[in-house]
């Protein structure tokens, strides 16, 4: 943007201010030179002719509110030495650059915004002035006058003949005159990022304790209780609170549809708001304060609103759906506080609901989880679970030693090709949840099935320092239930079968593979291998345990040497294990 020449002589001289003072250029520099200058308002005193016009604008706008220049640099306690500033040049020099505060720098641009409304080249001083006012509230008392009738300058400044916005509020607060929704070009008075509410300058003192009230009452019904019933009491709190605001909703988006459901308000079967604000609330994250003006929505002049507060639902970003308070008194329109107590508020109903949501998720997941953890004893089960949870549960595996058991059940190839594909899988079912039950009891887990053969690992994915022993006892656990499914079957006149244990301890490499999506559990090494060679070995109802299981556990074992005969091991050495010596413990 462009400035004129008067602005590059006020900005030069109020960079000498400022190197005086040691300081960046503020307001305050820029307003001194201002009122300074309109002491002399010949233009013979100017390079550019236009200079003076442009400092007449500006002490004329101040004078219709009682502001004379004199009054003013008394008040900015800055005398003016006039005859030393216009010795000086009346264009900068790269020597004399002094920086511009953040404040300075935002005024300019606001300069350059009102010059292009009014589609002028060059911005004005009179653009700067009102710049200076809109982005620093502290000049307000300094000048002695309040935000509605600063409102009235800023707008005599930057807009001459239109109707005078209220002033801003300074980060995260801004005035945002441009602002519109899809329906409506009100004004809005001011906005605030509903991301940085709690970070806003707001008078706690008023809001605090009703923002507290709101709060308590938000977090009553806790995770699981009615949100119609909770959202329609802090309705009904809020328009206590802001006796302004004559109508108030809430309205919540459906996550399958995206629209807007009407989840509360008041008076009952009287609503009053506007659809299009409420969806620039929750489009842009930004709660606002808007003002009737001659343009209203459909919606808003039906309604005769004057003005209202639309506020955001969120939390961690997400957008839940928007506060609406709107006001049908003129004399009466909402404030700052209330638009911080409403976007508070938004906060805290956000993290309601999303508290709601999580737990929601966390519990489907869970329920997805134990059922992918069916091949885990119970106790092994709520440690994984834990551990997901926790978010520890992830892909990868560990070496180490563990036991591990294989179960086959003998004849069955010939057996499937005379039975019903229904009576086989009965058979199956009725054998296999029996083991599985003995595996559980001695905290082993199951790696898969094959076919007609359960394979079962002890001491993993949580170590056990005793697998082995639970691995044989699991053994004999699992002959005797097998003989009692047996002999329930044939008193039913169903078939029967027999099964070959095979037990073996050693190295393997265990845990957590696949994807994220979808891992499994499983065991790899030689052991495995080794263990389906004994189990091979074993014949009807018989458990054939390694020479590595005998070794830890031969005090307590009753057992028979013998020697197995594999194609790829050749002879292996083993026991046939017939009891054990201490059954209970």
């Amino acid at each position: 943007m462009n400035y004129s020449p008067a602005i590059w002589m006020v900005w030069r001289m109020a960079a000498l201010i400022a190197k005086r003072d040691q300081t960046l250029i503020e307001p305050k520099h820029f307003l001194t030179t201002i009122f300074s200058l309109t002491t002399l308002r010949d233009s013979a005193h100017f390079e550019d002719p236009n200079t003076a016009p442009e400092l007449a604008e500006v002490a004329k706008s101040f004078e219709s509110f009682g502001l004379k220049a004199n009054e003013i640099l008394q008040r900015l306690q800055t005398p003016a030495d006039v005859q030393h500033m216009m010795a000086m040049p009346s264009h900068p020099s790269s020597g004399a650059a002094i920086s511009r505060s953040e404040i300075c720098k935002r005024a300019f641009e606001q300069a350059g915004i009102a010059a292009t409304e009014e589609s002028i080249s060059l911005a004005r001083l009179r653009h700067l002035a009102g710049g200076f006012l809109m982005c620093s509230k502290e000049l307000y008392p300094l000048f002695g006058i309040t935000p509605a009738t600063a409102a009235q300058l800023i707008s005599s400044l930057l807009r001459p003949g239109s109707p005078a916005p209220a002033p801003p509020i300074p980060s995260p607060f801004a005035v945002s005159p441009n602002f519109h929704g899809p329906e409506t070009r009100d004004i809005i008075l001011h906005t605030l990022d509903a991301n940085t509410v709690l970070e806003s300058q707001i008078n706690w003192s008023i809001v605090g304790p009703k923002f507290a009230t709101l709060c308590e009452l938000a977090w009553e019904a806790g995770p699981s209780g009615s949100m119609s019933t909770l959202l329609q009491a802090l309705t009904e709190k809020i328009l206590s609170f802001i006796p302004r605001a004559t109508h108030g909703a809430i309205l919540i988006v459906d996550p399958v549809t995206g629209d807007l459901d009407l989840k509360a308000h008041m008076p009952r079967g009287n609503v009053s708001l506007s659809k299009s604000s409420a969806l620039q609330a929750l489009k842009e994250k930004k709660a606002f304060i808007w003002q009737r003006q001659q343009n209203l929505s459909k919606t808003q002049f039906e309604s005769h609103l004057e003005s209202g507060v639309y506020a955001p639902i969120i939390a961690d970003g997400r957008s839940f759906g928007v506060i609406c308070l709107n006001s049908k008194s003129a004399a009466s329109r909402l404030t700052a506080e209330d638009l911080f107590l409403a976007a508070s508020l938004g906060h805290q109903i956000g993290l309601v609901l999303a508290n709601r949501d999580l737990k929601a998720e966390v519990a489907q997941k869970i329920h997805v989880l134990e059922r992918l953890m069916t091949n885990f004893s119970p106790q092994v089960r709520t440690y994984l679970i834990q551990r997901a949870q926790a978010g520890r549960l992830k892909l990868g595996g560990e070496r180490s030693n563990v036991s591990i058991l294989c179960a086959d059940i003998r004849g069955f190839t010939l057996m499937a090709a005379s039975m019903d594909t229904d009576d086989l899988l009965l058979l199956l079912n009725d054998y296999f949840a029996a083991m599985v039950e003995c595996v559980f009891r001695h905290q082993g887990t199951i790696d898969k099935f094959i076919g007609d053969a359960l394979l079962v690992v002890f001491g993993s994915p949580e170590a056990h320092p005793r697998h082995a022993e639970e691995a044989a006892k699991a053994s004999i656990d699992m002959m005797e239930v097998t003989r009692a499914v047996s002999e329930r079957r044939k008193a039913k006149g169903e078939k029967a079968c027999e099964i070959g244990i095979g037990v073996h301890t050693g190295e393997v490499i265990h845990g957590f593979i696949g994807s994220v999506d979808r891992m499994e559990f499983t065991i790899i090494g030689d052991a495995v291998n080794m263990t389906t060679r004994y189990c091979a070995a074993a014949g009807l109802s018989e458990i054939i345990i390694s020479p590595q299981i005998y070794e830890k556990l031969w005090r307590d074992l009753e057992v028979e040497p013998l020697e197995v005969a594999t194609k790829h091991e050749g002879t292996l050495t083993a026991y046939k294990l017939l009891a054990l010596r201490n059954p209970k413990g």
